[in-house]
């Protein structure tokens, strides 16, 4: 499936992977960071979620992957803990950050892709 443009994203008034997620099922996604107060690598946040209570405060509830073994590495790991916890098992890359691809249909429109056609509905 295809990904929607920023026109059309920022047309319906998402700005920023917060408002991405926010329309996914699970309220979740991964970021790749750098800061200089902390290491660097992927983040798993959430929306309304506290994904990790026992997080570094620095981190407000994020769980957070270090890319000391390497950025691949720590991508997966990230990607095998949501899978894990929240059922993710496809992804998509917007803006950066990794979402659920099941939050596409409602980016591009299209959230009834899965339900049946009523008939006599022209094909299309």
């Amino acid at each position: 499936m295809r990904k929607p443009t920023e026109e059309q994203m920022r047309a319906k008034g998402i700005y920023n992977s917060y408002d991405v997620a926010s329309l996914g099922p699970t309220k979740v996604w991964i970021s790749h960071q750098c800061h200089s107060f902390a290491p660097t690598g992927y983040m798993v946040r959430g929306v309304g979620v506290n994904v990790d209570p026992s997080a570094h405060w620095l981190n407000n509830g994020g769980k957070a992957f270090p890319t000391y073994g390497g950025k691949a590495e720590a991508l997966a790991k990230a990607k095998g803990w949501v899978e894990q916890r929240y059922g993710i098992t496809e992804w998509v890359m917007i803006w950066g950050d990794w979402h659920d691809a099941k939050v596409l249909p409602k980016l591009l429109g299209v959230e009834n892709l899965d339900k049946p056609r009523p008939s006599g509905d022209a094909e299309g």
